[in-house]
């Protein structure tokens, strides 16, 4: 059961890895196993606390940046944009991210927005999600419906995701694997 496990697991990244455009969600693997296969489901089940314990982490380490002062092109404590806050907070916590808002959207893995997870990035766009062209902004999901992010005018700031200016803009979450 644990070498179909690591089977199953291993072909889902190398799928994820080979064609961006398909999506997977631990959810959904979860509800396709057989009754059968309850070794591999209480194996998920274990990576999901395991996450649960990252996010923490990664919630400590992205409030270490609360009032750094927004710069474009920025990537310190003296100033910074949203994806290299992202890449920073993530990179802090062993995991490695993309530069641009638009490269860690690539490298998500897209989920609705009912299944956000504290952790999770949430993209924006200019005129959100019926926008063309590249993500413009991101931030992190700390969950209770607020995100820790960059903004241009404030520098690193928690603020409710409903705010009518996020909204408007709003365009996706995705899990970083």
């Amino acid at each position: 059961m644990k070498k179909i496990f690591i089977k199953i697991l291993f072909l889902s990244f190398v799928i994820a890895a080979c064609v961006p455009t398909v999506r997977y969600n631990l959810e959904d693997i979860k509800k396709s196993l057989k009754p059968i296969d309850r070794k591999i489901r209480n194996n998920l089940n274990k990576s999901s606390s395991f996450i649960n314990s990252a996010n923490s982490d990664l919630e400590s380490e992205a409030k270490k940046w609360l009032g750094t002062p927004y710069k474009w092109g920025g990537n310190s404590r003296s100033g910074i944009d949203c994806s290299a806050f992202v890449q920073n907070v993530y990179n802090n916590v062993g995991v490695k991210l993309p530069r641009t808002a638009n490269q860690q959207y690539e490298k998500s893995m897209i989920v609705k927005n009912t299944s956000r997870k504290v952790g999770d990035l949430i993209f924006f766009k200019k005129n959100g999600r019926n926008s063309r062209g590249n993500v413009t902004h991101v931030g992190i999901y700390l969950g209770d419906g607020k995100i820790i992010h960059s903004s241009s005018k404030k520098g690193v700031i928690i603020q409710n995701i409903d705010d009518s200016y996020l909204a408007k803009r709003y365009f996706a979450v995705g899990r970083v694997l």
